[in-house]
């Protein structure tokens, strides 16, 4: 992805989450249209630019969602190259694919998002505890995304891969 195409997409999204996205909840969960940008970079391009794509995201969560510093970055980064990683593995070409990766995505990252802020010794009471909060999550973030792929689908053909 050119850069300036990257930066703009990333600008907009930030703006998005910011302005709209955080301001209301579904379930208890907010739609992450950062993550879900990391995971169609990743899914549409390679494994680098999906990690950066993510740490980038990731950082940008961070800071405007007075989170901790560096968690965000990491698990986006991290999503990022497991869901470029998973193309080697499935054929990605068709949008319900990429949504059910956004979807397993959205629920792995959220169980290493509690992990790290909660601390290791959550995980025995983990599902219990946070099922629904994580499984509306990867909802949230699966039903949102299907217009936004779209959209970024139609404004990433011009650079000439058939992803």
């Amino acid at each position: 992805m050119k850069l300036s195409l990257f930066l703009t997409v990333l600008f907009i999204s930030t703006i998005l989450q910011i302005a709209f996205f955080s301001q209301f909840t579904i379930l208890g969960a907010k739609y992450e249209m950062l993550f879900a940008l990391t995971i169609f970079i990743s899914l549409r391009y390679n494994w680098y630019e999906g990690a950066i794509c993510g740490i980038w995201c990731g950082l940008f969560n961070d800071i405007f969602s007075l989170g901790s510093l560096g968690v965000g970055s990491f698990i986006y980064g991290i999503s990022g190259f497991i869901a470029a990683i998973s193309k080697n593995f499935i054929f990605t070409q068709h949008i319900s694919i990429k949504l059910m990766i956004l979807f397993i995505m959205s629920f792995i990252s959220s169980i290493l998002y509690i992990i790290f802020i909660q601390g290791i010794d959550i995980i025995f009471d983990l599902w219990t505890i946070y099922k629904l909060k994580i499984t509306s999550i990867a909802l949230i973030n699966t039903f949102f995304s299907a217009i936004f792929y779209k959209i970024l689908n139609n404004i990433t053909k011009s650079d000439g891969l058939q992803n």
